[in-house]
């Protein structure tokens, strides 16, 4: 069955399960008009799916489609990564003013500065430590996010259902503007567009 559709240009979109979307844009520009459009599907890769999320957390899941995990994974490891830095600047700035206060602590002589002294010391070095745990805090939700963004590709990787497979319709009853040059085995289909 052919239908006439209004002149003007069509967005297509072909979905299938465990493989890319297909778009393509058709403009017709009479009545008269037809296109013929050769769809490939291209199957998504496991591989690809797991491994991209070693680069960046997410990366997977925008590959399969699933973007909102994609960027709560993103959004995870940027910001471990983020508060580990600030942590690792803050722990470096507490360092150096340990070591000055050390410093002055060896060098006085008088025991009311030295206490004072080592209590401000004392305080630094403390500071310092929280500093590196939340540093290192950091680092873990990053790398975390990293490995349950890689456990998620896997586990939630689309896989194709499995039945007799594709079959070609028969399309002697179909009639099209084009002659079937194409292989035996090529597998045809009608769609219902709405528009």
């Amino acid at each position: 069955m052919i239908e006439t559709v209004a002149p003007r240009r069509y967005e297509i979109r072909c979905q299938l399960k465990g493989y890319a979307p297909f778009e393509h844009s058709v403009r017709l520009t009479s009545i008269t008009d037809w296109q013929r459009v050769a769809v490939r599907m291209i199957p998504y890769s496991r591989r690809t799916a797991w491994s991209s999320n070693i680069l960046f957390a997410g990366l997977g899941q925008h590959y399969l489609g699933a973007s909102f995990r994609g960027y709560v994974y993103n959004a995870a490891e940027a910001g471990g990564l983020l508060t580990a830095l600030a942590a690792e600047l803050q722990r470096s700035d507490l360092n150096n003013d340990y070591l000055k206060l050390a410093d002055l602590y060896n060098e006085q002589l008088n025991g009311d500065e030295l206490v004072r002294l080592r209590e401000e010391a004392d305080a630094k070095y403390d500071e310092m430590k929280d500093m590196e745990e939340m540093r290192d805090l950091g680092l873990m939700v990053a790398g975390g996010a990293i490995v349950v963004s890689i456990i998620d590709a896997l586990l939630t990787f689309p896989s194709i259902e499995a039945g007799s497979g594709q079959l070609p319709l028969d399309t002697s009853n179909f009639e099209t503007p084009w002659s079937d040059t194409e292989s035996d085995n090529a597998l045809h289909a009608s769609l219902r567009l709405k528009f």
